[in-house]
């Protein structure tokens, strides 16, 4: 399988090739993290032609390697502060405390720091009519010994509390003991229910635009679902239609004790995280009408718990469905995979969940091939929904979907008689059909240096005779390696 694409780590299960002798070839693709030691155990017992190293990552994380698809999960990373709401500083606030301050708090530019220059002084504390009359300035002075009109003679109206004028004595008229109506001395203090004293220098206004609001003025934007803060306690996770967006954390597969996860009608995006195989608990699974898309992650086939529903309804999920999914052998009631765009076929492992009665959607995909048998015995005892054919290709080999490619020729081979294939001419191209894993008497099999792209196919793991020689070098081939190819033993 040397000279293509393939990523991913070696499968441990490549281990069990324990009668190869010669011609382990794996150079020059984009294969990552460490050789197993089952695997680097057969070395010792290939004479000739061991390449596995050249080419290729090995001895680096694939989560380094290949970030769009493997995600590094951080360790001691600090729990998120949200971002969107501020906490105001408490001893930052803009507004002064309605308690009296021991000192003079100063006020407002609005309010006056001294009384203006044009404002009357408050009423003298003696009697008004006791001070004589003055005589209007255009007039002829009077007289020092003209007397003054009597008080009882000429009653005056009661006085004003604040005149809007103040007439000019004329000097010979104000008595020497009467104050000034104009006092310069320190201004008279506010009235006592005046929560503080009056202030000697004014306070700027403030720009508004520098005084923080102490709340936000719109409702915080719901962003990354924040698992981190969620109690490693918790059983059920049901946050539907909530808004998160931004990826799945990795920090979900800590939550080992969750029996049930609802995140639907979310904005949820990217794949989803391998270690949601840690959730072995978890009996229902829904992540519908989502953007994920990428590849399913094998390890959904550790949660053998799984009985209620599997969901992942309207996203955008690539590549084939895995395998592994027929390790869920409990489920009865859901299993929906419809409206993504899943190719190749439907796997034969399907077929063990023996327990189904419910709904089985896995419509609107880009799948072809043709159903198994064992999947299609689901059938018969589902009552509430099989949608499978509808926007799909089913009954049309995978490689003929695309018009323009030219199919590797195993459909229609007899089964029985057929015990090799010599297909490196060069001239083939799109993916390996699935077909080929019927082909369970050929022992010798070579489709190098043509141009097969997409990943290999599991049923590759059917072909139990294949002891010869099994050549896919020098292809386009991408994804990971299957393990079922592990079982060519």
């Amino acid at each position: 399988m040397e000279q293509n694409d393939i990523t991913g780590s070696i499968p441990s299960q490549f281990g069990r090739l324990t009668s190869l002798t010669a011609n382990f070839r794996l150079a020059s693709n984009n294969l990552c993290s460490e050789v197993p030691t089952e695997v680097e155990a057969l070395s010792s017992g290939v004479a000739a032609s061991w390449k596995v190293v050249t080419g290729n990552d090995i001895g680096t994380p694939c989560c380094e390697t290949l970030s769009s698809v493997y995600t590094c999960t951080p360790t001691g990373a600090p729990s998120p502060v949200p971002s969107s709401v501020p906490s105001p500083s408490p001893t930052a606030s803009p507004y002064p405390s309605l308690a009296p301050s021991p000192l003079p708090t100063p006020l407002p530019s609005s309010l006056p720091s001294s009384m203006p220059s044009s404002a009357p002084s408050p009423l003298p504390t003696a009697e008004p009519t006791l001070v004589p009359s003055p005589v209007p300035s255009a007039g002829p002075s009077p007289g020092p010994t003209t007397p003054a009109p009597s008080s009882s003679l000429l009653p005056s109206p009661a006085p004003s509390p604040m005149p809007t004028s103040v007439p000019t004595p004329s000097p010979t008229m104000i008595p020497t003991a009467v104050p000034s109506p104009l006092p310069t001395s320190a201004p008279t203090p506010l009235p006592s229910s005046a929560p503080w004293p009056m202030p000697t220098t004014p306070m700027p206004t403030p720009s508004p635009s520098t005084v923080p609001s102490p709340l936000p003025t719109a409702a915080p934007t719901v962003s990354a679902l924040a698992v981190r803060q969620i109690p490693n306690t918790t059983t059920s996770i049901s946050a539907a239609s909530i808004g998160y967006t931004g990826t799945v954390p990795t920090e979900l597969g800590l939550l080992t004790d969750v029996t049930a996860i609802d995140l639907s009608e979310n904005q949820l995006s990217s794949a989803l995280p391998t270690q949601i195989g840690s959730l072995t608990r978890v009996t229902a699974l829904d992540f519908s009408s989502n953007q994920l898309s990428l590849a399913l992650p094998t390890e959904l086939g550790s949660l053998v718990d799984l009985s209620v529903s599997f969901d992942l309804t309207a996203n955008e999920l690539s590549s084939t469905i895995p395998t592994q999914l027929g390790g869920a052998v409990k489920l009865a009631s859901s299993f929906q995979l419809a409206s993504n765009k899943l190719s190749q076929g439907l796997p034969t492992q399907l077929g063990q969940l023996e327990k189904f009665k419910g709904t089985f959607a896995v419509e609107s995909n880009s799948l072809c091939g043709f159903v198994p048998s064992e999947v299609q015995a689901l059938s018969y005892s589902v009552t509430a929904g099989w949608t499978v054919a509808s926007g799909n290709s089913f009954g049309t080999p995978c490689c003929q979907v695309t018009s323009g490619f030219n199919c590797l020729p195993v459909v229609g081979l007899d089964t029985s008689t057929t015990t090799s294939l010599a297909l490196s001419t060069g001239e083939y191209t799109a993916t390996v059909p699935t077909q080929v894993g019927l082909l369970t008497e050929v022992t010798a099999l070579d489709v190098g240096f043509n141009s097969l792209t997409g990943p290999l196919p599991t049923q590759l793991g059917a072909m139990t005779k294949l002891s010869a020689q099994a050549v896919f070098s020098s292809n386009q081939l991408s994804s990971s390696v299957p393990t079922e190819l592990g079982m060519l033993t």
